[in-house]
């Protein structure tokens, strides 16, 4: 209970006893009329610091002697504390935030056997199913539709902490000097007055809205501003931020420009220059390491070495250290995920143990969307994409009349971070111990003869 609570409860307690005895006194001992009884006792409670003010400034003295002595004995307790176990202050604010309601803190430390594991560390974050959105700039569907800040202030109210976002090129048509200009221009990367947007991509250019020539997109600095506010504000800024960054052009160029608005939004979020230029295998890193922190993850190795310095992961087949797999809608049609789980030599499992994973769904093209809203949208199957463990699940938010969204946010109902079962995690064991040879068994292992190098065994 905190210190300030305490005190009041205290200050209460002698104050009601100090009106006890008052009444007491005044009116019970001395047989005055029980029915002005109440209204004088009213009257006294309130106007008790104007009829004994020596009294109650002795007890707003003891009330505050009593709060600074709790509150000394607190720190000193929570000092204590920090100096046995350096992951307090997680134990702490974890519980204050509820990262994870269903999980008991005194485990987090627990790996029994701390001789052959580092017992400082909790769980990885390979050891999380993280709430995750697909496409998260979508508002409605993915076929020429439109694009919004407001969809990814939504995503994040609803508590997703990976972000999915595709980068793109484009100049503005206010950066032409005339309308020949305009017309005579062709897109390219390497043009230094293009400014980078969020925004799908259809070949080399931005999809535009139906019956329009003017590309959906949204300013990506503008859309880093947005996250940067939300995705830390109140409670959530204990929880880390996933940004995954599909990079759809090829130049070093625009890549410095996507470092220098990330740095300049995100600067004091980065996770320590440690964990810089893909050092590390991301899943491997500790849960308390990430507290409050942005994780780069990139669709490919990035050409600019800044922005390669910034990025923690990046999506590579040959690389599993960030394990992906993309649906695709014959395969959602034919079987789903478990298509996949039972082709020859794919242990997805295992792979999801050791490895930070995402799965999520291509959306495929389809013009039915202009007429039916999110006719192009589909959602993966929660519980079957939970029992292989992916840590990100990469869902349409804005589709729920499947069903499948509400089952996810169900899951996700007490924190957007909920922690795998045993099976799905790996959880290192101490090695077997060595079995000593008999003496019977090792005298009959002996060298009678040598010839040519080759050993005459008489076992």
């Amino acid at each position: 209970m905190k210190p300030f609570i305490i005190s009041i409860i205290v200050i209460s307690c002698l104050i009601f006893i100090n009106l006890l005895l008052f009444t007491y006194e005044k009116f019970i001992k001395k047989n005055i009329y029980y029915s002005i009884l109440p209204i004088k006792f009213i009257l006294k409670t309130i106007l008790l610091p104007y009829y004994y003010p020596k009294f109650f400034l002795i007890l707003v003295i003891l009330g505050g002697i009593i709060f600074i002595i709790i509150f000394f004995f607190k720190e000193n307790e929570k000092a204590e504390k920090e100096a046995k176990d350096p992951n307090a202050r997680l134990n702490e604010c974890l519980e204050t935030i509820k990262f994870n309601k269903k999980t008991k803190f005194e485990e987090f430390p627990l790996m029994n056997f701390n001789k052959f594991y580092n017992s400082d560390v909790y769980y990885f974050v390979r050891d999380y199913y993280i709430c995750a959105s697909n496409k998260s700039y979508l508002p409605c569907g993915a076929s020429n539709d439109i694009v919004s800040l407001v969809a990814i202030k939504n995503v994040l109210d609803f508590g997703a902490r990976f972000i999915d976002l595709d980068i793109f090129y484009y100049r503005p048509d206010n950066t032409f000097s005339s309308m020949k200009e305009k017309q005579l221009y062709i897109p390219s990367a390497f043009d230094n007055k293009n400014k980078i947007v969020v925004g799908l991509v259809s070949g080399d250019s931005l999809m535009t809205l139906e019956g329009s020539e003017t590309p959906s997109y949204l300013d990506f600095e503008e859309v880093c501003t947005l996250i940067s506010k939300e995705a830390f504000k109140q409670k959530r800024n204990k929880f880390p931020l996933f940004l995954y960054l599909n990079i759809q052009f090829e130049s070093s160029l625009l890549e410095q420009k996507v470092y220098e608005i990330l740095l300049n939004k995100f600067r004091a979020r980065f996770l320590p220059a440690k964990y810089g230029f893909m050092r590390q295998n991301l899943g491997e890193i500790p849960i308390i390491d990430v507290e409050g922190k942005l994780i780069l993850i990139l669709s490919k190795k990035p050409r600019n070495p800044n922005l390669f310095e910034l990025s923690n992961g990046i999506n590579n087949e040959k690389d599993m250290r960030f394990y992906n797999v993309s649906m695709t809608n014959s395969q959602m049609n034919y079987g789903g995920i478990k298509t996949i789980a039972i082709e020859p030599d794919t242990d997805i499992v295992e792979k999801t143990k050791f490895n930070l994973s995402r799965i999520n769904i291509k959306n495929s093209f389809d013009t039915n969307n202009v007429d039916t809203p999110k006719s192009d949208l589909k959602n993966l199957e929660p519980d079957e994409c939970l029992e292989l463990g992916f840590n990100f699940i990469c869902m349409n938010f804005q589709l729920w009349e499947d069903g499948k969204m509400e089952k996810y946010m169900n899951f996700f109902k007490e924190s957007p971070f909920v922690v795998k079962n045993e099976k799905l995690r790996y959880i290192p064991k101490p090695p077997k111990p060595i079995k000593k040879q008999t003496p019977a068994v090792d005298s009959s292992l002996r060298i009678n003869e040598i010839h040519n190098g080759f050993g005459n065994f008489d076992i």
